[in-house]
């Protein structure tokens, strides 16, 4: 069976570069033998080490080709809001990818570099996105804020999605000029931006955007007990242990220190050990800090036993 390549997108400095260079070995391994990819990474400052590692991965796997698009002048210009510590201004560079990716690719599917992917990613390129501008999955946080009137999101009348996994109808994004929709929206945004792009996205496009099963979006952050008033939290908690693409969508990644025992995590540890980041030193939280600030906050979480069980699958960093 010939399929068609399966064009990626990832968007990174060079901070994060290692953790991107994971996420495609994942893809790779999880792969089909008849599935071809061609990832575009948008390119802020990614030092040659990094780069010679990612190619360095068609010594194990052939079904792929690169291509690298520098973006640090465009960064450099960018001016916009940064509400969450864990995220740079590259987060924005994929406002843009209408104008970077060349113009014969017409669908292209956008991930975030805190991501792995346990399964073929060839199901999600099947979605019929022709009548939509793209596809994502619903950011249940954001709706829950919205419910306690703690955004500005209507979540009666359109789904907010997350903005880590994106399945782009880029013939459509040209066709509608949607880059400068978002740019202008940024100049000047009718609500207070919280969640950078994310938000952009979401304000703008609304209807345009088709809302994929949650299964194309498995968001790690789930897990923590202040989850634990969602709807259908415990089908969505059980569901992130079958979900094609697992997101370490929060503060709490699986690359830093005392990370948990949820069996993402682990299998994100051993991926690691596969690839040529398998020295990376992790980094460390303020395990102190952290637990006393949470602590003091919640002066009595310490007798619950579904604290406990917090730290035991997600570590230090559901603290945050």
């Amino acid at each position: 069976m010939t399929k068609n390549i399966m064009h990626i997108c990832f968007a990174t400095d060079n901070n994060y570069a290692p953790y991107m260079g994971i996420s495609i070995y994942s893809i790779l391994k999880a792969s089909d033998k008849n599935d071809k990819f061609h990832f575009h990474i948008l390119d802020n400052a990614i030092n040659k080490e990094n780069k010679q590692k990612i190619i360095e991965l068609k010594n194990k796997y052939r079904n792929f080709t690169i291509s690298f698009y520098p973006i640090s002048a465009l960064v450099k210009i960018c001016d916009y809001p940064l509400k969450n510590k864990h995220l740079s201004m590259t987060a924005y560079a994929r406002l843009y990818l209408g104008s970077i990716l060349p113009t014969n690719i017409t669908k292209v599917l956008y991930l975030d570099c805190d991501i792995i992917v346990r399964a073929s990613l060839y199901p999600i390129f099947q979605e019929n996105i022709s009548h939509y501008i793209l596809g994502g999955v619903e950011d249940n946080a954001v709706t829950e804020e919205a419910k306690r009137g703690l955004n500005f999101w209507d979540y009666k009348s359109s789904t907010y999605v997350n903005s880590g996994v994106l399945l782009i109808n880029l013939k459509q994004w040209r066709k509608e000029n949607i880059e400068r929709q978002l740019l202008t929206y940024l100049k000047a945004p009718l609500h207070p931006i919280f969640y950078e792009d994310q938000d952009v996205i979401n304000f703008v496009l609304k209807k345009k955007i088709k809302i994929l099963s949650p299964r194309w979006n498995g968001l790690m952050y789930l897990v923590g007990t202040k989850r634990n008033s969602y709807i259908n939290i415990n089908k969505l908690r059980k569901n992130l242990l079958a979900c094609p693409i697992v997101h370490f969508a929060s503060p709490s990644k699986p690359w830093i220190k005392f990370s948990g025992r949820h069996q993402n995590v682990l299998y994100y540890s051993r991926l690691m050990q596969e690839t040529p980041w398998f020295d990376l030193s992790c980094e460390s939280p303020n395990l102190f800090t952290l637990f006393f600030k949470y602590l003091w906050v919640h002066p009595f979480c310490i007798f619950k036993f579904n604290f406990w069980k917090d730290i035991y699958l997600m570590g230090f960093g559901c603290l945050v």
